[in-house]
């Protein structure tokens, strides 16, 4: 039963934090140093005790007023639920603010300069400078302490009492230059990204001087440049081949440190190359789909494809195709579907679920299985994932009995009524569907060897689409 609604933002809250946490939190409102309104703890550790379930009863007014008087009535109970929630608000803040060093590092020689400790200050600027230098990684994050840290030092009264023409505040500006041409390169590439997939407009703006800015940085000693670098090369490439080198850099990268989970920074690159592959896959590029295969294993290796409980529904059907595709054992697909589905987010489980196990008992030419599991699966707000649905059901339909070429026919003609309503969503995958019940119409039209031999060469002729390889199986 849900908490009442005098404390239900509360006790919402409270219940994100762990034991520990809420140690900490206890320790905080008991210190004299933040001045807590006097309500706030006791409230706290009445609420305490039942962490992390409040329930109606125990966390009804009456209730409360009756185990613990000193927190009063329903109205004073909310008012130190109020002050208890404002409580918690700052207690996080400043648990984020210890969780970024850099920050600390930043306020703390901000104050040396402001109380004139500058022998404490130097010794401090020279050190982290220093770790700086020493950073494995070059992220933006390194960029920017660095830009800060010249800062400092070149600001404020000290700087003031020096004015000479050693003095020279150009190193701010340099290294403000280096850390926005590397964070717009990141998010540039990430428009990029979202122009390919989902066809967002894009504007390239001043990416020449970006990357001139970057240049001497684009190297192995700086990492994350490096790697952001080779992401928008590879992301601007025209076609796979064009992307594949800068793509190769990428993985060699990950393949020298495969022994070591990425941090979060990197992480984002692993997720670029994998919708690189993906994207050309949708394309055909059978060596593509390897790839993007071989990242969610990098990723499976290192637990990084459950994020806070959850997993992506299109990572995991993603996993599950590709792994068919290319010839994974089916017992480890199986054990995928049954490990992985109860991480789907819950609105989501049931059609993802549905679609994987369709595709395993299609592969074990379980069609009678399979159909209505494909069935279940369609989804009215996923244009590309119905349609995605509709080409395996098209397949499955096929392989069950070829020789029912009206109901093939009438599937398709329905698929291809689908296909020209979503065309705006459907976006650059439109043309593939489209191909794809072309080619399918002439498969059941192609009733002679002499039609068939004519089609098959008129297929291999084309530029690479997702079912062609299916298709040519049966020619």
């Amino acid at each position: 039963m849900a908490a009442p609604v005098h404390l239900s933002k509360l006790t919402s809250a409270l219940r994100q934090l762990s034991p520990p946490e809420m140690e900490k939190f206890e320790a905080y409102l008991s210190s004299p140093y933040f001045e807590i309104p006097a309500g706030a703890l006791p409230l706290f550790q009445y609420l305490r005790k039942f962490h992390p379930v409040y329930d109606e009863k125990k966390t009804d007014p009456e209730v409360i007023q009756k185990k613990a008087p000193a927190l009063g009535n329903q109205k004073r109970q909310a008012n130190y639920g109020s002050d208890l929630l404002k409580c918690l608000e700052q207690f996080l803040a400043i648990e984020d603010f210890k969780a970024t060093p850099d920050s600390v590092d930043r306020h703390r020689l901000q104050a040396y300069k402001k109380y004139h400790l500058f022998e404490m200050f130097n010794k401090e600027h020279e050190q982290l400078l220093k770790a700086l230098d020493q950073d494995a990684e070059q992220n933006f994050d390194t960029f920017y302490q660095r830009h800060v840290l010249t800062e400092l030092a070149l600001s404020g009264f000290d700087a003031k009492l020096n004015r000479t023409i050693q003095n020279d505040i150009l190193p701010v500006i340099k290294e403000l230059d280096v850390f926005y041409a590397l964070k717009k390169l990141y998010y540039h590439c990430e428009l990029r990204n979202r122009q390919q997939v989902l066809g967002t407009p894009y504007q390239e703006e001043n990416i020449p001087y970006i990357l001139e800015v970057l240049e001497p940085y684009n190297n192995e000693k700086f990492p994350f440049v490096h790697l952001f670098w080779n992401v928008y090369q590879m992301l601007k490439a025209k076609t796979f081949d064009e992307g594949e080198g800068y793509y190769m850099s990428l993985k060699h990268f990950f393949e020298h440190t495969a022994q070591s989970k990425p941090t979060l920074n990197v992480k984002e690159v692993i997720n670029y190359a994998s919708n690189y592959c993906l994207y050309w896959n949708s394309h055909g590029y059978n060596r593509a789909g390897a790839e993007a295969l071989w990242w969610y294993e990098l990723k499976l290796k290192h637990d990084l494809v459950v994020e806070t409980g959850l997993i992506q529904p299109s990572d995991f059907r993603n996993i599950v195709s590709l792994s068919l595709a290319h010839s994974k054992p089916a017992v480890w697909i199986k054990q995928f579907i049954d490990t992985y589905s109860l991480y789907l987010p819950e609105e989501h489980r049931d059609t993802n679920s549905a679609f994987v196990k369709a595709q395993y008992h299609f592969s074990q030419k379980e069609y009678n299985v399979a159909m209505p599991l494909f069935q279940q699966a369609q989804v009215k707000e996923e244009p590309i994932f119905n349609a995605v649905v509709r080409r395996w059901q098209f397949m499955c339909l096929y392989e069950q009995d070829p020789t029912n070429v009206d109901l093939l026919l009438d599937f398709l003609s329905a698929y291809e009524k689908y296909i020209l309503r979503n065309s705006d969503a459907l976006h650059w995958a439109k043309d593939i569907f489209t191909k794809n019940i072309l080619y399918s119409k002439k498969l059941l039209k192609a009733t002679d060897n002499a039609k068939r031999k004519q089609l098959a060469e008129n297929l291999k002729s084309e530029n690479y689409f997702t079912g062609k390889e299916w298709l040519l199986k049966f020619l």
